[in-house]
């Protein structure tokens, strides 16, 4: 066992082109990007230790670590770099490191909680014995003591320190020993100065010189030190938990059926277009729609709705949800690799591991603060040899200890992380690092109308079609138009279709997409198109009596022509999302600047704005206009998030200060998002603002400690007024304080329990 755990350490990390290419995510043609799992990062140093030392890699583009979830976000030219290169330069730095995959990453965290659980009880033990050994030293130098038994107790407390230095202090040294060799000044390295010093000079006075031991103050900076860092890796445990939870939820296996029999096989064997047997009971291990069954589905853990959900055929399944009703047939859609799950956590596994603008900051003060402290406690501790020789190593010793770099460094990255995981256990998937502070300074609120505001389930409710022209006939059109859309309104027109015994399925070809508009296409050489009434305008000559007539029934309106000539007026119906109308009215209550764009009837879009109270709204609107008039908004100095679903959406998400998908959202629309909102209530966007406020507070009062403390404490211990054990205590206790606020926010309850609760 020794042998292989040796070898995994030792031996170069060699990666499958098969497995590699599972960790990649490409960026584009030169460019890919991997998330790494790295052990061993205890502080703002060994960020900018793996951060400018990756950064001197030829091939490697950029580099961003995050201390609390202990991952970094790399992306490289792959025909220069390889991901083995990326893990092999960390290991020769002293981190072990592989591809991020939540097992793994917990595997990791919990060897290394074993390792750093040992090494505190081993402190504990011999520290208290020390200690023992200090109270007696202590009360014999007040009343007297023989000198021999002086001597004695004196090398009894430097062999119990020596396996507390050796083991217990073993990694702040080893990491201490990895920043002096690329020249970067973490942490670690006054805390090992501090403990080599305070031993030698310790030992120095054991061995019969003059002067005082420090043993005690070892033991117990090791001890509280370790401590600290201990709470710190079970927090990052925390963190990861509601990511292991989806993950594991999802089956390693799937019943595959295939030529009438049923196998049971690994879920990455199963390809697009297959099709599988999922049992009451079962969790649903692909994305795919049902081919055949109907039954109710639990998605409470990938949205945090409760409420389970109806399946009938033709009906989207996602991986990770439950069947709870009747056995099913399910279509496969994706590949493993692309389950809608798997493609969120993750965007969101890289926001977590990408900094903020307030993390970087931080970064940059501690790295400078380390150095400022190094050469302010060499100064101290030599004055202090000129004014009184007997405590210039307790100054010195102390003012190593007691600055807190660590809080600094913690304040903001602790924070942020608690919040994401907070939100994610909600059903909010937060893409982008900066995404809680930019919610802080917004101005307006921009809503599309249909899947955000409504609930983007057309039903169609009448048809107007000129002499000559069959209803069956113009769904059939319409129907074959649409067949493979995703648009709201296609599905409306597939299931009306469907129930006219007269309509059918036509084969069209020339199918033009023109997004936000309609789809173009021929039939028997005729052109034909569905959409709004702009786009059938300009395909139509001349004056058309079913374009130029006035309706205001509050629908939603399309129009089909072909020829040359309007031959259908369709209406369909949407309903307003229960949560909208008392969304809409306490974001008013905060101030903020609410605008509906929608692309659809100026009637539509005026019943649902006279609903849900938005006075500022625009109908048919094309992408560009959108895109133009946030563009606008934003050059006149507005801060704006725009929350949307459609492919419309996109162009104006990107452009956006904050961008907010529904959990229906195109793939482009929550690529080009900062958050995700995968239960498609509009009262979390409410949750959203409040977390922001809240995560903006948490990390100021942090920032705030930190800087006070350090400025309190570092003048204190170089004037001599703060021991070495104390200042381990003080050191110690600012890491714990700044985590333990920082972690309340995953503590604190949502506005739903508060609800509940109430």
């Amino acid at each position: 066992m020794q042998r292989l755990e040796h070898s995994a350490i030792e031996d170069p990390v060699e990666l499958s082109p098969a497995l590699a290419e599972r960790y990649l995510q490409r960026l584009d043609e030169k460019r890919t990007q991997v998330v790494i799992s790295i052990s061993g990062i205890t502080c703002g140093g060994c960020i900018r230790k793996i951060e400018s030392e990756l950064a001197k890699v030829p091939g490697l583009n950029t580099v961003s670590v995050n201390s609390v979830s202990q991952r970094a976000t790399v992306s490289f030219e792959h025909k220069t770099l390889t991901i083995e290169g990326i893990i092999n330069r960390l290991k020769d730095m002293g981190y072990p490191s592989c591809p991020y995959e939540p097992r793994q990453q917990e595997v990791m965290i919990e060897s290394e909680r074993r390792q750093a659980l040992l090494r505190i009880m081993v402190a504990a033990a011999l520290g208290m014995q020390v200690m023992m050994i200090a109270t007696a030293l202590y009360f014999g130098e007040a009343q007297g003591m023989n000198e021999s038994l002086r001597g004695m107790l004196e090398h009894v407390a430097l062999l119990l320190t020596i396996p507390i230095m050796l083991f217990s202090a073993r990694p702040f040294f080893l990491r201490a020993w990895n920043n002096a060799k690329t020249r970067q000044a973490g942490m670690d390295v006054p805390v090992s100065l501090a403990l080599i010093v305070a031993f030698l000079g310790s030992a120095w006075t054991t061995v019969g010189n003059p002067g005082q031991v420090y043993y005690e103050s070892i033991a117990m900076f090791v001890l509280l030190l370790s401590c600290a860092r201990f709470l710190e890796l079970s927090a990052r445990r925390r963190s990861l938990e509601t990511v292991l939870k989806i993950e594991k939820s999802i089956p390693e296996s799937a019943m595959l059926l295939a030529d009438g029999r049923m196998t049971r096989v690994d879920v990455r064997e199963i390809e697009i277009g297959d099709q599988i047997v999922v049992q009451p009971g079962e969790i649903i291990p692909v994305d795919g729609t049902i081919a055949m069954g109907h039954t109710i589905a639990d998605e409470s853990l990938l949205t945090g709705e409760g409420r389970p959900v109806m399946k009938t055929e033709g009906v989207q399944v996602v991986a990770g949800s439950v069947n709870l009703e009747s056995p099913i047939h399910v279509l496969v859609t994706a590949a493993a690799s692309g389950f809608a799950v798997n493609r969120i956590m993750r965007l969101a596994e890289t926001a977590q591991a990408s900094k903020s603008r307030t993390a970087l900051l931080a970064d940059r003060i501690a790295s400078h603060f380390i150095v400022g402290v190094l050469v302010l406690a060499f100064i101290s501790g030599a004055a202090w040899w000129v004014i009184n020789p007997a405590l210039w190593l307790a100054v010195l010793i102390s003012t190593l200890v007691v600055a807190c770099p660590c809080a600094l460094s913690l304040a903001t990255p602790t924070a942020f992380v608690a919040a994401m995981g907070r939100l994610s256990r909600q059903g909010i998937v937060t893409m982008k690092s900066e995404f809680l502070e930019n919610m802080c300074s917004l101005d307006q609120v921009v809503f599309d109308k249909t899947g955000t505001l409504t609930m983007g389930m057309f039903e169609l409710k009448a048809i107007e079609v000129p002499e000559g022209w069959q209803e069956s006939r113009v769904l059939s059109l319409a129907a074959s138009l649409n067949r493979h859309s995703r648009h709201p309104f296609a599905k409306a027109f597939r299931d009306a279709a469907e129930k006219n015994e007269d309509s059918e399925y036509l084969e069209i070809e020339n199918l033009t997409s023109k997004t936000g508009s309609g789809i173009i296409g021929s039939y028997q050489g005729e052109e034909i198109a569905i959409g709004s009434s702009r786009l059938i305008g300009s395909l139509v000559s001349g004056h058309d009596a079913l374009l130029d007539k006035d309706f205001e029934t509050g629908n939603s309106v399309c129009y089909l022509a072909c020829g040359g000539r309007a031959v259908a007026r369709f209406e369909l119906d949407d309903t307003l999302r229960e949560d909208a109308r008392d969304v809409i009215q306490e974001l008013k209550g905060r101030g903020l600047d609410l605008i509906m764009l929608s692309g659809d009837s100026k009637d539509a879009v005026e019943r649902v704005a006279k609903e849900t109270g938005i006075d500022d709204h625009h109908a048919e609107m094309s992408p560009n206009e959108k895109l133009e008039f946030v563009r606008q908004r934003i050059d006149g100095g507005k801060r704006i998030v725009v929350v949307g679903d459609g492919l419309n959406d996109a162009p104006m998400a990107a452009l956006a200060n904050v961008s907010i998908a529904m959990g229906e959202a195109s793939d482009l629309t929550r690529l080009h998002s900062d958050a995700v909102l995968l239960n498609g209530r509009l009262t979390e966007i409410l949750e959203v603002i409040e977390v922001a406020w809240r995560t903006r507070r948490t990390v100021r009062q942090n920032m705030s400690w930190a800087i006070g403390y350090n400025l309190l404490a570092i003048p204190c211990a170089v004037f001599g007024l703060i021991p070495p054990w104390l200042a381990a205590i003080g050191m110690s206790t600012s890491s714990l304080i700044v985590s333990g606020n920082a972690l309340r926010m995953g503590r604190l309850q949502s506005r739903r329990e508060r609800e509940v609760g109430a």
